[in-house]
């Protein structure tokens, strides 16, 4: 991956990510059944350590592509 293609295609993907992750559970709070969604998210599994474990993970592999980009030039 070059740069430009990271700049271009690779961060804006990474970065959604992290948006939705991060504003997930104000989103919840922001609804009619707030209740219902709250609920059925937990159901399948959403907690704050899920949460966190998504943005290490997202951060991780952030760092691992930055690193192949280096190794490459």
């Amino acid at each position: 991956m070059t740069v430009k293609e990271y700049n271009e295609e690779f961060l804006p993907k990474i970065d959604t990510a992290f948006c939705f992750v991060s504003n997930l559970d104000n989103s919840m709070y922001k609804t009619d059944d707030r209740e219902n969604v709250i609920n059925q998210l937990t159901c399948i599994g959403w907690s704050e350590e899920c949460k966190e474990t998504v943005q290490l993970a997202l951060e991780f592999y952030r760092n691992s592509v930055l690193n192949e980009i280096k190794s490459t030039q």
